[in-house]
């Protein structure tokens, strides 16, 4: 394009953009006063000593060679570009340039910039400011997607990608009720839907999310970005399928231990009320088979150096299990092929006196092994107490048969006795008759003796009868 002449003096000089002419190997020949000030110099004469083919008078992004090749192939170049100031600021203008030959044949770059540096920084901030949210919203480890008003998905972040194992590109302009619950329409319960009805800020539901096969607890958000007129929806998508899976096994937990203390309680009624060694442990076996952990129990008492099966509900207890018994040692569970069985000695006074045995049908906790550990100390101490009343009652008895022995003796001495001191007063000598009746007032003491005992044993007994 051939060149045109240049009126320093006119409008150039007094415009709001900038002017110059260059030449290819980076001389500047012209700059008006706007260009001069925006790169922050004296006057033009200072500026013209700039080298533009030093790049330290751009910014790093600004390529001269890429400006020189676009323009030298053209002949024009329109772009944004980034130079630096005298005091080095960067300065960012709209270029509008032109190749141009004058008549002598000199080729020059004629351009004009407008300042839009202002423009740039606010674009920046803004390009930032997206980057930061988008690194926010793809950083964030619950599930984000943004919904149009109609719940199409305009955007996903990381997190949601992996949950549905696609790339954003499968689930953009996608429902989410598709993507998320399999179905043609909002599920019921949708807080989409129930938000859109009601109006407000937001709102939570709790919902299952067939395709994930998960609970999630959904928060739906509208919101409307500067310069825009229509609502867009923020949903949020946590993932409370742990919680929800603790709370039921919490509660099956509960279950399960008010079952076990209501069979504890049924125990210690039979542990108070009977009295019966063999009923006891029969009844306390069956109570136990109710306890959904355990396939059954049963009891073994010693019987000098053998042990016998009191009672058995749901365990086979082996020979082998028997001898394993026999020589324990401590342990706490025995493995046979029969199954698994948990052992707690049945002591009194430190004296193992036989073994209350369990077979588990799984893994009991510490808590339980402990509820079963002071079963079978009430078992034994159950058992201390029907012996000791029994032992008591063989000594009330025996008690009993003693003092009515004495008493048959005691009147069988006493009506003899009665003769023979009447025998004495009337028929023998004086010397005689003293020395039975001394004899007599012996024996008499003696039965007096007999009779205090007889007394005491008395009170012994009632005590006995009424413990």
């Amino acid at each position: 394009m051939k060149s045109f002449p240049i009126n320093y003096d006119g409008i150039f000089e007094i415009a709001n953009v900038g002017v110059y002419r260059t030449t290819p190997d980076g001389k500047i020949v012209y700059v008006n006063p706007f260009l001069v000030k925006l790169l922050g110099y004296e006057n033009a004469e200072e500026l013209k000593k700039r080298n533009l083919e030093n790049s330290s008078y751009y910014h790093p992004e600004y390529k001269r060679k890429k400006f020189k090749e676009e323009i030298e192939k053209k002949g024009y170049f329109i772009g944004t570009s980034a130079w630096k100031t005298k005091d080095g600021r960067n300065v960012y203008v709209m270029e509008y340039a032109l190749k141009v030959t004058d008549d002598e044949g000199n080729v020059y770059y004629d351009g004009i910039v407008e300042d839009i540096t202002e423009l740039m920084e606010s674009y920046q901030r803004e390009k930032k400011l997206k980057e930061e949210w988008l690194k926010l919203f793809d950083s964030i480890p619950e599930s984000i997607i943004i919904l149009s008003e109609n719940q199409t998905i305009l955007d996903a972040n990381e997190t949601t990608m992996k949950l549905l194992g696609k790339d954003k590109g499968e689930i953009v302009g996608k429902k989410c009720y598709q993507l998320f619950h399999n179905t043609s329409m909002p599920p019921e319960g949708c807080p989409f839907i129930e938000l859109v009805k009601r109006g407000g800020n937001f709102q939570l539901n709790e919902m299952t999310m067939e395709t994930v096969n998960g609970r999630y607890l959904v928060t739906v958000a509208p919101y409307i970005l500067p310069g825009e007129s229509k609502r867009k929806f923020m949903h949020f998508a946590k993932d409370v399928t742990i919680i929800y899976k603790v709370q039921e096994k919490l509660i099956n937990y509960l279950k399960q231990y008010n079952q076990i203390l209501k069979i504890i309680n049924d125990i210690q009624r039979i542990l108070f009320r009977e009295k019966d060694e063999e009923n006891i442990v029969n009844m306390v076996c069956n109570k136990l088979a109710r306890w959904e952990k355990l396939k059954g129990s049963c009891l073994l008492l010693k019987k000098g150096k053998d042990l016998k099966l009191i009672a058995s509900h749901n365990c086979k207890v082996e020979e082998e299990i028997k001898e394993l018994l026999l020589k324990w040692d401590g342990q706490k569970s025995i493995s046979v092929e029969d199954g698994n069985f948990l052992i707690f000695p049945l002591k009194i006074n430190s004296k193992i006196i036989g073994f209350f045995v369990v077979a588990v049908r799984e893994d009991i906790s510490k808590e339980e092994y402990g509820l079963l550990s002071s079963i079978a100390r009430e078992i034994a101490f159950s058992i201390n107490a029907v012996r000791l009343e029994k032992e008591k009652m063989v000594a009330y008895n025996e008690l009993e048969r003693t003092m009515r022995e004495l008493t048959e003796m005691v009147d069988g001495i006493r009506n003899p006795l009665a003769v023979i001191q009447g025998i004495a007063e009337i028929e023998v000598n004086e010397d005689t008759r003293k020395k039975i009746l001394k004899e007599v007032e012996k024996i008499t003491e003696v039965m007096r003796r007999i009779d205090k005992i007889y007394m005491r044993e008395e009170m012994l007994k009632k005590f006995l009868s009424e413990r």
